[in-house]
């Protein structure tokens, strides 16, 4: 298991819906792989994880990448103070393949490890935005009006430091 792979199933619990699914599959390829670990058997179950059973799985594999471990509650805690339009919409996130992610509130991206931010953009949107992708240089994304008139307009921001690169900035 990759860190983005651990890092996106914490997220997923925190912000999702689909982590027992996720986990479940993720520790299946290892066990079809040969590799076990204590605690294992928990994915063993032909009817699905409850999401009980997957956060149980999830502690298990935690314990084998403690330094991955995000704590949940300071997360959400900064989360609300640094994206206030979280409070309104869903989170959505990106892991990163150096251990950091990337959260959006529909209008501002973070860049975060385990609970603290890196940084934070200004405003991108208006109306909303969505995540495309993330690699060792951009964030990539489209900022959108809720008047279907208006084409997304696409940005790249700075992996590094969080500075729209190109795209907008909208002053509020």
């Amino acid at each position: 298991m990759s860190p983005r792979e651990i890092i996106d199933l914490q997220l997923d619990a925190i912000f999702g819906k689909t982590m027992p699914t996720k986990v479940q599959a993720m520790v299946d390829a290892e066990l079809n792989a040969g590799r076990w670990h204590e605690g294992y058997d928990i994915a063993i179950n032909p009817r699905g994880l409850s999401q009980h059973e997957g956060q149980q799985l999830l502690e298990v594999i935690l314990g084998q990448h403690a330094e991955l471990k995000i704590d949940a509650e300071r997360l959400l805690e900064t989360v609300c103070t640094e994206l206030p339009q979280s409070i309104f919409v869903k989170v959505h996130w990106i892991a990163a393949a150096d251990g950091t992610f990337i959260l959006e509130d529909s209008l501002r991206v973070g860049r975060f490890r385990n609970s603290e931010p890196i940084w934070i953009s200004p405003r991108i949107s208006l109306d909303g935005i969505e995540l495309d992708s993330v690699d060792s240089e951009f964030v990539r994304g489209r900022s959108f009006w809720l008047d279907s008139y208006y084409p997304d307009m696409p940005f790249a921001l700075s992996f590094e430091n969080g500075a729209v690169l190109d795209g907008q900035i909208v002053e509020w």
